[in-house]
């Protein structure tokens, strides 16, 4: 074998190599990608004007959950995007930092957040002694 002929050989298995790298490449990039079936809501406070600036929060929860229920969007869906419908970053922080927040759990989202900035009203409780 001369020399030309194994310079040749080389090149041949290097171009080879090449081209099943590049079918493979190309294969990989053109699988199709799963879809999510089911269908997407999508629920802008904008277009309902209304955002959750850490005051009166049940009331701004029973307007979300109300909103939710007229476009047809679950609490899981809600709870996802809760913490992009305030316009103050450091309340959109604490609620990235809530335990329902981070599971999507909207149940466990609305405990939370009402512990966190609902109003803190402690039953009274009397004797019947101290009253009379």
């Amino acid at each position: 074998m001369d020399i030309s002929t194994t310079y040749t050989q080389q090149r041949e298995n290097t171009l080879q190599r090449r081209i099943n790298i590049s079918a493979k490449i190309s294969s990989s990039l053109h699988q199709e990608i799963p879809r999510n079936t089911t269908p997407i809501v999508k629920i802008r406070a904008k277009d309902y004007n209304m955002w959750f600036d850490g005051k009166d929060v049940e009331i701004f929860i029973k307007k979300v959950e109300n909103i939710a229920e007229i476009e047809g969007e679950s609490g899981k869906d809600i709870a996802r995007k809760i913490a992009f419908w305030t316009k103050d970053e450091e309340i959109s922080y604490h609620i990235e930092g809530i335990t329902g927040y981070e599971s999507a759990n909207w149940d466990q989202l609305q405990v939370d957040m009402k512990r966190r900035w609902g109003k803190f009203s402690p039953k009274k409780r009397y004797r019947l002694s101290s009253i009379a």
